[in-house]
């Protein structure tokens, strides 16, 4: 979307080249991202063997299907679609990047079965590194339920990333915490009013309230495990 003169429906590498990336970064324990913004390209990726899809524009039930099946994560980076769509070329976005995204942007969506991982697509214009208030309450706006949302932020993100013990409030995990003033269970704004940040169970100080707080301090924070 932010290369001049790429399109999205036009695959870069084929299903071949990307296995054999697959089993070579699978072979030394390392999951595998595929950045993608067409059906087709995501649809090779998860026939590949990728781990997670980026994006994922355009997803069909087909290839919606074909990534339960193969347990692909989706990581949807709604914000960051959002923030080139109402920003445009007013807030100094080329216009070639804005007429691509905003002919993809309805096309991204969360689907309710897919397992989903948040990530933001930080760095793109408008979207810091960190900023993930906004994209878990976009997920609550486009159906999951703040629990999902949280898990989506911690331990579904933990168990993509290959992170053992991290991601719920357990006896014997990690206690990479983030204390709130609200119950995001309730309403998942309450995330950007954080209290206090603890990693690896020390507190790291006292949090400023900011969209962008889940995530700043480079401390992954646990959500609480519901039966």
């Amino acid at each position: 979307m932010m290369t001049p003169h790429q399109v999205a429906g036009a695959p870069q590498l084929t299903i071949e080249e990307m296995r054999a990336a697959c089993e070579e970064a699978h072979k030394a324990g390392f999951p595998v991202a595929a950045h993608s913004e067409s059906d087709e390209g995501s649809r090779n990726a998860v026939l590949a063997g990728v781990d997670s899809v980026e994006h994922g524009h355009g997803l069909t039930a087909e290839t919606i299907g074909l990534m339960l099946e193969r347990g692909t994560v989706l990581v949807p980076t709604i914000l960051s679609d959002r923030a080139i769509v109402e920003g445009g070329i007013a807030a100094g976005i080329p216009d070639y990047v804005v007429e691509k995204c905003v002919a993809l942007a309805e096309s991204l969506v969360v689907s309710l079965d897919l397992t989903i991982a948040a990530g933001n697509d930080g760095g793109a214009p408008l979207v810091e590194i960190g900023q993930m208030a906004g994209e878990l309450e976009l997920y609550v706006r486009h159906g999951l339920t703040p629990q999902q949302a949280l898990e989506a932020g911690t331990i579904n993100t933990a168990r993509l990333f290959r992170m053992g013990e991290v991601g719920y409030l357990e006896p014997g995990w990690h206690a990479d915490l983030l204390v709130l003033d609200g119950d995001p269970l309730r309403d998942v704004t309450a995330l950007r009013s954080p209290a206090m940040v603890f990693k690896a169970g020390e507190s790291i100080g006292a949090a400023v309230g900011s969209a962008g707080i889940v995530g700043r301090h480079e401390t992954r924070h646990a959500a609480e495990r519901v039966p």
